[in-house]
C-alpha cells in the first residue's frame, strides 16, 4: 500500500499514459482526502493548504486519467469534469460542485476496469 502511494507521488507524478487500478486510485484518493480534511479540521494556515493542494493536484489528476483509461475512456473526460466544476464554483454553486466531485470520484473508484488489454495498455497489476 505504501509502495503504491509512493509510486503515485513520485514515479507516476506526471504519468498520463497507461492504466490505474481501483486500488491505486483509492489509496491516493483517501490519502489526499485525509490530509485535506485534517488540515481543514485543524484550521491550518492557508498557505500550507494551498501548497499541499498544488502538490497533490497533479497526481490526483494523473491517476484519474489513468483510471479513465482503465475504463477504456478518453482522459479528456477529466478535463471536462474539471472545467464543469470550475464553472460551478465560479457561479457559486459550491454544493453542486462538491456533489459532482464526490459522485465522479466514487464512480472512478467503484466501476471495474476492462479486464483485458485495451487501447491504453495492459490491465494494471495491483
Amino acid at each position: 500500500m505504501i509502495k503504491i502511494l509512493y509510486d503515485s507521488l513520485t514515479k507516476k507524478y506526471f504519468q498520463f499514459s497507461g492504466r490505474a487500478s481501483r486500488k491505486e486510485y483509492w489509496i491516493l484518493y483517501l490519502f489526499t482526502f485525509c490530509i485535506t480534511y485534517s488540515l481543514v479540521f485543524f484550521k491550518s494556515n492557508q498557505f500550507v493548504m494551498l501548497a499541499l493542494f498544488l502538490i497533490f493536484c497533479i497526481p490526483y489528476i494523473t491517476v484519474s486519467i489513468r483510471r479513465l483509461h482503465d475504463l477504456n475512456l478518453n482522459g479528456f473526460l477529466e478535463l471536462l469534469i474539471l472545467i464543469l466544476m470550475y464553472i460551478f464554483l465560479l457561479i457559486k454553486f459550491t454544493q453542486l460542485a462538491n456533489i459532482i466531485s464526490l459522485f465522479y470520484g466514487f464512480i472512478l473508484g467503484i466501476v471495474k476496469g476492462t479486464p483485458t488489454t485495451n487501447k491504453y495498455g495492459e490491465p494494471p497489476l495491483n
